[in-house]
């Protein structure tokens, strides 16, 4: 009987961990879709996080900035960056050189 006790304890501390990690998620969100980014351009404070989706039905998209991150050329998924120095940050698809956007970071 105790290791039933044990076990649930641990279902229920590995869901807690679980839930309250995945409530956090990124600071900022931008969907990659209809060959353009929603929103382009986004403001957040030092230390956040934003998340790019790339959810355009298999059509290759990439976000870089020269010099500050670079997500790769990829047809789904997401990728992330979390900005530290304030400042405004162009970023761009090098596959579609019309998409652009700013990620301005504040103080």
């Amino acid at each position: 009987m105790t290791w039933i006790r044990r076990g649930a304890a641990v279902f229920a501390l590995l869901t807690a961990t679980s839930c309250s990690a995945s409530a956090a998620g990124p600071d900022a969100e931008i969907v990659v879709r209809d060959v353009h980014f929603a929103p382009a351009d986004v403001t957040v404070p030092a230390g956040s996080t934003v998340r790019w989706v790339f959810d355009d039905g298999g059509v290759l998209h990439h976000v870089g900035s020269e010099g500050e991150f670079d997500s790769g050329i990829t047809p789904d998924g997401s990728y992330e960056h979390t900005f530290t120095t304030p400042g405004v940050y162009e970023y761009h698809c090098s596959v579609h050189r019309y998409m652009t956007g700013t990620v301005t970071v504040t103080g």
